[in-house]
């Protein structure tokens, strides 16, 4: 919440004040209602209050106003973002756009983080699943990192609940646990023109169905999800993925990575857990130390993911752990399996420079270098890269 004069208080004092004759008491204002998030929006009148100058001088008082509102900017393109860079704006923009009444005016505009934002207690998800209260804007992260993630219930949940808009340059940390449509970033993300770029997520995530390290599902011909990579463990009982549990209706992945630890009974793969046939997953590395599959057979869980769509150009560490069936050696990089790579060549850029990777200035990644031997997309900053995965040490 943010405050700013429409026109500033004036005051005069006759005769002219001199060193020991201070006012006294205070000025006042019209009060407004306090919401769980914010004081109410409005203007509201300043006036003199109890404001006196003492027996021996006058106070000629002229009024004036401020406004509260929730953001700096007015949302209305990229250039004038609204700004957010607390936990209270944050928390402020899901009320806003999880209640009908309010979407309309804050769900499809423009949003940027202008600092780290630490967050408290139980977060209530930017966004539904009901119409008209989904988050349809476009929220540039600006290379912050919302810290201290914490969801321990219901469906469509992560930091979003429901994005048929787009997220960009954010990080989220913590920790998410729920049933259905479970994410790190978003619960859902829906809709052909939706993206999620540049982002991470190192939250530890747990449900049943659509579960996955970013994002639990994909739905939307032309949605993309790219530069994008996953840290945290993933657990759930079925669509469950090291980056998303489920993509249908052609979304795509590409130029992402996952070192996360998966578990699940059907459905369960290192990167995307279940695809349809029009999915695809292209130029990605499935890095997880393993993957536990406790019922599927070989069509039902792949090192890289899904059952079907468009498989190109991926890679797979080939030390992983498989429960449920064996992954043949060598499955290639078209097939839901991957391209085996050791974890002496996962440190090589040759061996991703020959499946047709493109590293350097413009280009989806860049190499790590001594102290991190692994690509890294190209907006990660040296010194901020995750930990070197122990398996691959």
């Amino acid at each position: 919440m943010y405050l700013g004069f429409n026109s500033k208080p004036t005051y005069t004092v006759t005769p002219a004040q001199y060193a020991g004759a201070p006012f006294t008491g205070a000025l006042s204002r019209t009060t407004g209602a306090i919401t769980d998030a914010f004081e109410a929006v409005g203007t509201y009148n300043i006036g003199q209050g109890t404001l006196s100058a003492g027996a021996n001088y006058e106070i000629t008082f002229v009024d004036g106003d401020f406004e509260i509102y929730y953001f700096k900017g007015d949302g209305l393109s990229e250039e004038t973002a609204y700004e957010i860079g607390t936990a209270r704006q944050l928390a402020g923009l899901a009320g806003l756009v999880n209640v009908a009444a309010t979407n309309s005016d804050f769900g499809d505009k423009y949003y940027k983080l202008t600092a780290d934002i630490n967050l408290t207690g139980t977060w209530t998800p930017i966004g539904t699943n009901t119409t008209g209260r989904q988050f349809r804007g476009n929220f540039d992260g600006n290379g912050k990192i919302v810290k201290g993630l914490n969801v321990s219930s219901g469906s469509y949940i992560g930091l979003f609940g429901f994005i048929n808009g787009s997220v960009k340059n954010l990080g989220v940390e913590g920790s998410v646990t729920g049933s259905n449509y479970v994410g790190g970033l978003a619960g859902s993300v829906y809709g052909g023109s939706s993206s999620v770029t540049n982002c991470y997520s190192a939250v530890v995530v747990s449900g049943v169905q659509y579960v996955g390290g970013l994002a639990g599902t994909l739905s939307g011909n032309g949605l993309i999800v790219a530069n994008c990579y996953a840290t945290g463990s993933v657990s759930g009982n079925r669509e469950v993925g090291g980056l998303v549990g489920l993509a249908t209706a052609a979304a795509s992945v590409t130029s992402c990575y996952t070192t996360s630890a998966v578990s699940g009974n059907q459905r369960v793969a290192g990167l995307v857990g279940y695809s349809d046939n029009y999915g695809s997953v292209r130029n990605s590395a499935a890095l997880n130390p393993s993957i536990i599959n406790t019922s599927d057979g070989p069509s039902g869980y792949g090192r890289v993911g899904g059952n079907s769509g468009s498989r190109t150009n991926n890679i797979a560490w080939d030390g992983m752990t498989v429960m449920g069936s064996t992954v043949t050696s060598g499955a290639g990089a078209t097939t839901i399996h991957g391209e085996d790579v050791t974890a002496a060549n996962a440190k090589l850029q040759s061996t991703y420079v020959a499946l047709g990777w493109e590293f350097g200035d413009g280009k989806p990644w860049k190499w790590g270098g001594s102290d991190y031997p692994l690509p890294v997309l190209h907006w990660q900053e040296e010194g901020t890269y995750p930990a070197l995965p122990a398996h691959l040490q």
